[in-house]
């Protein structure tokens, strides 16, 4: 819906610095830096598992309480990622900007993605 509300240029800029660059950002600090600082000391398994789980949740939950409970199916979709994140940020000596660096391209390549399939659904005119 955020894409297609407007054709203005300025709401795709405005999408990608949000959806490409912040997004990423405070979902790593979130999701790995805060889970894995606070349970330092475990297995790092457990701060990955915590970490996919709520980046699941996160992805998915807007959805479900507006009645959509199909994306409950989601869950582990966005799951793998974020484990795969965890195991990027911890393999990584806990460096922020490695996991950050790896989501913001997997949101760009979404993004492009998104932007050319929209680009074939706007009707041309024929002359």
């Amino acid at each position: 819906d955020l894409f297609t509300s407007s054709n203005n240029p300025a709401n795709y800029v405005l999408l990608f610095i949000n959806i490409v660059i912040l997004a990423p950002l405070l979902e790593e600090f979130e999701y790995r830096e805060l889970i894995f600082k606070t349970f330092k000391g475990f297995h790092f398994i457990i701060p990955s598992i915590i970490s996919a789980l709520l980046f699941g949740f996160a992805h998915t939950l807007q959805f479900i309480i507006e009645g959509d409970l199909t994306q409950i199916l989601f869950i582990p979709v966005y799951m793998l990622p974020g484990f795969c994140l965890s195991l990027i940020y911890h393999y990584s000596n806990n460096n922020l900007f490695s996991s950050f660096l790896v989501h913001l391209t997997s949101n760009a390549i979404s993004f492009v993605g998104i932007i050319i399939q929209l680009s074939q659904e706007i009707p041309t005119a024929q002359i």
